[in-house]
């Protein structure tokens, strides 16, 4: 068995920060005991610019951190602000490292 067969990727858009338990099922083998084993899932945030913009939307806002998704759809953006709704920010870039979002 090569290095590539021994990974296993697991894809999460939008996922909630956590662990999760490990549950895995192979075809051959049947149920693999994965016991004491967590899948972690979290990213943190370290920095978002600007923290102002126009009242009428389109400002594009830049959010750096780390363990962010690759593909835009893993980084669903909404903003608050203290006492009111959310604001939809469409995802424009994302990398690891990074979110550009333009604000609706």
């Amino acid at each position: 068995m090569n290095d590539a067969q021994k990974i296993i990727t697991v894809k999460f858009g939008g996922a909630i920060s956590q662990n999760f338990d490990v549950q895995i099922t192979h075809n051959q083998f049947g149920r693999i005991d994965t016991s004491g084993h967590a899948l972690e899932v979290g990213s943190n945030t370290t920095n978002i610019s600007p923290l102002t913009g126009s009242i009428h939307g389109g400002t594009l806002i830049t959010i750096t951190g780390t363990n962010f998704g690759t593909t835009s759809t893993d980084n669903p953006v909404e903003l608050f602000r203290l006492g009111e709704k959310s604001v939809k920010c469409y995802v424009q870039e994302t990398s690891a490292t990074e979110i550009k979002c333009r604000i609706d």
